[in-house]
Order: structure tokens, then sequence, then C-alpha cells
């Protein structure tokens, strides 16, 4: 290996945004792994596809964690929504906006093929009501189903950022 390939810890911590104690435990728990040069541990080196690989493993872990948490939310609408019966459903249909109950109706059905758009609508529709408008929201909805939509706007905001 060259020695151009090779980069100290300090140069691992700046590269990757973090103090390099850290990038220490990382190496000492395995997560990322480093030579150990002839003058002792004070002069570890990470190659640079080694760096490569932990920043993949580390994005790859994110996306997963997102994956989860979207899901999650998801089925915590679609159990929030389930839980309804047809006369509170029906309720919600006169008190919340259009924008608001249509795509919630089309997002709580597994299997419909509109439901990213559902999703995206509904999202837009929340996220885009004045505090007033949020307080209407939190007066008509039962609680567990105002949270649910809250959490998805949440997961699906951070699936979009990463």
């Amino acid at each position: 290996m060259r020695e151009e390939e090779l980069l100290t810890v300090k140069q691992v911590g700046t590269e990757l945004g973090m103090p390099f104690t850290r990038v220490r435990s990382l190496i000492s728990r395995g997560r990322l792994k480093a030579v150990l040069m002839p003058a002792g541990a004070a002069t570890s080196r990470v190659s640079r596809a080694d760096l490569r690989r932990y920043t993949e493993e580390v994005a790859r872990e994110d996306r997963d964690r997102r994956r989860r948490a979207r899901d999650k939310a998801l089925g915590q609408l679609t159990a929030s929504w389930d839980r309804l019966s047809d006369d509170e459903r029906k309720h919600l249909e006169t008190v919340l906006p259009v924008e608001i109950f249509r795509p919630l109706a089309d997002a709580t059905r597994p299997h419909c093929v509109r439901r990213p758009e559902a999703l995206k609508a509904l999202c837009t529709a929340y996220g885009n009501r004045t505090d007033a408008g949020m307080e209407e929201l939190a007066m008509d909805m039962p609680p567990d189903l105002l949270w649910a939509v809250a959490r998805v706007r949440t997961a699906l905001r951070e699936a979009e950022e990463a």
C-alpha cells in the first residue's frame, strides 16, 4: 500500500466532520478498519478505500433506518384510520378540508395505486396549515390519527432529504 493512500486519524476526522477521538472509538470498536504503523497505536492509519467502505455502510444504514421509520409511520397511519368506524370517517369527510381528507383516505389504502401521490398531497396540505389551521385539525381529528399524519410527514421529509 502506498503512503498517500493512508490517512491519519485526524485527517479522517476532518473528512467525516467528527472529532478524532470519535474516529479512534470507531477503530477500537471495529467499525472502521485501520492499519497500525510500526511506531504504535498513536500512528494508526486508515486507507482511503476503508474510509469509503465505512461511509457507504453508514449511508446504507441511514437509508435503512429512514425506510423503517417511514414504514412504521405508514403502518400507524393505516392502523389509526382502520380503527375509525364508518360514521367517524363520514364525519371527518364533512369537517376536514378536502385537501386533507381526500389524500388521507387514499393514503390509508395500502394497495391504492395513487398512494404515493396521495401521501405527498397529504403531507403538503398538512405542512401548509397555519397555526389556526393546525388547531382546527387537532379539534376535528382523533389524536392518534393527527399524530400519525405528523409522523408520516416527518418520515417522508427525512427520506427526501437523504
